[in-house]
């Protein structure tokens, strides 16, 4: 599952924009109201938990949708298509040819991770092998097209 309010608070952090949440018990449960950039944005959820997650999912798509994702210190977007991924289903090899994939999402992390390599920053190809290390997997990246993905014992 992916952590909106982690991603949340990383581009407010970013963008340097304030933001509060207020809290208020409902009859079916809480409703948690996200109050950032002079907008406004709430959820109800049976639990505290589940709102302030749909709150910031919701606050995080109108503030991407408006300013778009800012990635300098780690990356945020790389983060968020290897959970919509699932690291258990990004394949062994994910090689170049796999930004004509017909999963979006991995063909979209398969351009971002070669464009990132090819451009000889390596920012976004550091981050995914550290998001990937953090989760018990190694990688390997052999300058031919391919980037090897492994399970650690």
């Amino acid at each position: 599952m992916t952590n909106f309010v982690g991603l949340f608070q990383s581009q407010c952090m970013l963008k340097k924009i304030a933001h509060k949440i207020i809290y208020e018990q409902t009859a079916v449960g809480f409703k948690a109201t996200l109050d950032f950039n002079s907008q406004q944005v709430w959820a109800e959820a049976s639990t505290k938990r589940e709102a302030k997650r749909k709150v910031h999912e919701l606050a995080l798509a109108l503030l991407v949708n408006e300013s778009g994702y800012s990635e300098r210190s780690h990356c945020p977007h790389i983060t968020s298509l290897v959970d919509n991924i699932g690291v258990a289903n990004i394949p062994e090899y994910l090689i170049k040819s796999s930004e004509n994939s017909s999963d979006h999402n991995l063909s979209e992390l398969a351009v971002t991770l070669f464009q990132s390599i090819e451009s000889g920053s390596f920012q976004a190809y550091s981050e995914f092998k550290r998001i990937l290390k953090v989760r018990g997997y190694k990688t390997h990246q052999d300058g031919g097209g391919s980037i090897h993905i492994w399970r650690c014992v």
